[in-house]
């Protein structure tokens, strides 16, 4: 089976409630492989980066984060993760960020987005537009010989 391809770098820190329980989730469900899980897990998937500790007892609320990976294809990471159990949202495009993207939340509740750009690059301009916004005119007719006009 694939594992979703992370093309950004990404580096986190998450405090939760049972490292071993996250390390299962992230390793067995996203495709994360585990560089060390002792107290604090390290796991990685290409330039991404987590490590996982134990969440302090007594403290006054839980921490929720929402994590962001670029991925190179939200479609098959869709498939991916719904065939490994997880529950993502269906893709969709969110206009604002210009990003077809997925939403999953791991054990503890945090947010993990996974997206993709989907807007074009931006397409060079050739000179004659340039030509087009600044025109050519006669400006000695129109200025004394005493004043200087910026050129395009």
């Amino acid at each position: 089976m694939n594992t979703p391809r992370i093309i950004a770098p990404v580096s986190r820190h998450l405090d939760v409630a049972d490292v071993a329980r996250s390390v299962v989730f992230y390793r067995d469900v996203v495709g994360f492989d585990v560089q060390r899980d002792v107290e604090r897990a390290e796991l990685t998937l290409g330039p991404a980066r987590l490590t996982l500790g134990t969440r302090q007892a007594g403290s006054e609320r839980e921490q929720r984060s929402i994590l962001f990976f670029e991925t190179a294809d939200v479609g098959s990471t869709y498939e991916t993760l719904l065939a490994r159990g997880a529950s993502p949202s269906a893709p969709e495009d969110v206009n604002w960020i210009k990003m077809r993207m997925i939403e999953v939340h791991d054990p503890d509740g945090n947010t993990l987005w996974f997206g993709k750009s989907f807007a074009g690059p931006n397409k060079p301009q050739s000179h004659r537009v340039l030509r087009k916004g600044c025109p050519s005119c006669p400006s000695a007719m129109l200025l004394p010989a005493s004043h200087t006009i910026a050129t395009c």
